[in-house]
């Protein structure tokens, strides 16, 4: 999940971060790239905790992997996405152990 805002130019649609996460759909195809804009819909902000842009957040089947990464930085971007494309059924468990998400989002309460 990537939270962006209108207002910050590196995360917006034609922005450099929006680009590396663009490529980076292309590069991991057995990922699902989603772009949310973080004003526009608050609901789902604040259920991953989002308090700044950029954030981006993994999941594995509606479970968190790895840290909840906020700021523009692309390697780490990729470091994320390079972790979420190895977990599997096997590894979660282990995986999902390092979240830093504050909220992991409650799949039994459909707001």
């Amino acid at each position: 999940l990537f939270f962006w805002a209108k207002w910050h130019d590196a995360s917006k649609p034609g922005g450099p971060l929006h680009s590396v996460f663009e490529a980076l759909s292309q590069k991991y195809k057995n990922c699902c790239f989603l772009c949310i804009e973080a004003e526009g819909i608050p609901s789902i902000s604040e259920k991953y905790g989002i308090t700044m842009v950029p954030t981006f957040i993994s999941l594995y089947k509606d479970v968190p992997v790895g840290n909840k990464l906020e700021g523009a930085n692309p390697s780490d971007l990729s470091k994320l996405v390079k972790l979420l494309d190895d977990t599997n059924d096997e590894n979660i468990e282990q995986n999902k152990n390092t979240t830093l998400l504050p909220n992991p989002p409650d799949n039994n309460n459909q707001n």
